[in-house]
């Protein structure tokens, strides 16, 4: 027996609407789970603002991933280094920089090293830069502003037979060219010579009056 269109036309209604139903009940099953929500401002490191939404160790990982993901000047590298904090070094040995190490905490906050020496809070340095890094490009200013610069040769004490490099306790360690000794330590220098003349006059003196 052939069956109706009737029947056909039924049959197939009915299938459709198992279907719609499987596909139904699927989704009321099988809900799509909810992520969190992600706040533009969290990745906006990636695009030069500020990981204002992770602190601590997981801030420094969220800049550290996106320092090395962007273009340092020449030899410039960063690494997660202890406390924690990030440091920039600067790997070329023939680079006046190559003593120098930017040290970023967890705060964002930053400061310079150089030879294991803290730069004075009062060095031009900081004062045209901000103190807490908000922006990718701020830290890349920051070590273009450094490779303009010289550490401080320091002064020479001692005798004429045997001369040590000093530097003033309030040496300024970065100069800019074509200077290569900063002010405090060119005081000492001057005044280190007139003290080391007075001692030859007054040998010469003393011999003299031996004689």
């Amino acid at each position: 027996m052939v069956p109706s269109p009737n029947m056909s036309a039924e049959s197939e209604a009915d299938a459709a609407s198992d279907v719609t139903g499987a596909v139904e009940t699927a989704d009321i099953i099988n809900t799509r789970p909810e992520f969190l929500s992600l706040n533009s401002w969290s990745f906006s490191l990636f695009g030069g603002g500020a990981c204002r939404s992770l602190t601590g160790r997981r801030g420094l990982l969220c800049l550290l991933h996106a320092l090395r993901r962007t273009v340092l000047p020449a030899h410039w590298v960063v690494v997660l280094a202890d406390r924690p904090e990030l440091q920039l070094l600067q790997c070329s040995r023939l680079s006046s920089m190559k003593d120098t190490i930017v040290h970023v905490q967890s705060d964002r906050s930053f400061y310079i090293s150089v030879q294991n020496q803290l730069l004075p809070e009062t060095h031009r340095v900081y004062e045209a830069h901000t103190p807490r890094v908000s922006h990718l490009s701020q830290l890349v200013s920051l070590l273009l502003c450094l490779e303009k610069l010289v550490v401080c040769r320091g002064f020479r004490v001692g005798s004429s037979t045997c001369r040590q490099q000093v530097r003033s306790a309030a040496c300024h360690l970065l100069v800019a060219p074509p200077l290569s000794t900063c002010l405090p330590c060119l005081l000492e220098e001057e005044e280190s010579e007139e003290s080391e003349d007075e001692e030859e006059s007054e040998e010469d003196e003393t011999m003299m009056t031996e004689s």
